[in-house]
């Protein structure tokens, strides 16, 4: 299972899919891409590590272009979390308050 974390400061992406046999795996691949993409968008400063089964980015006071990058990477790891919720979930752990909704998708698209 690859689990994506979410803080108020970084973003952690660790785990395999487990979907297929290595060199098969398209969840995988799906979540790599999208990671290493966020990564080579940002600045070399804020990519903590990135290697293979785990990723962690900075993402500590992000400019307006950074925060836009990372919501747009998030919508594409939800989606993915939605198809295939056996294999990758979503943890968003920002919460400041008790009023603000939890966006973690753990389990999958909720019915």
């Amino acid at each position: 299972m690859i689990t994506a974390t979410i803080t108020p400061r970084a973003l952690v992406i660790e785990g395999h899919a487990g979907y297929a046999p290595r060199g098969y795996d398209i969840v995988c691949e799906a979540v790599s891409i999208l990671s290493e993409t966020l990564a080579a968008c940002y600045p070399p400063e804020r990519v903590t590590e990135i290697t293979p089964g785990r990723a962690e980015l900075d993402i500590d006071n992000l400019t307006h272009d950074e925060e836009t990058l990372l919501e747009a990477y998030l919508t594409g790891i939800r989606m993915l979390a939605d198809r295939y919720p056996a294999h990758v979930r979503t943890k968003d752990e920002r919460k400041t308050d008790a009023n603000t909704p939890d966006t973690s998708r753990p389990e999958g698209r909720e019915k």
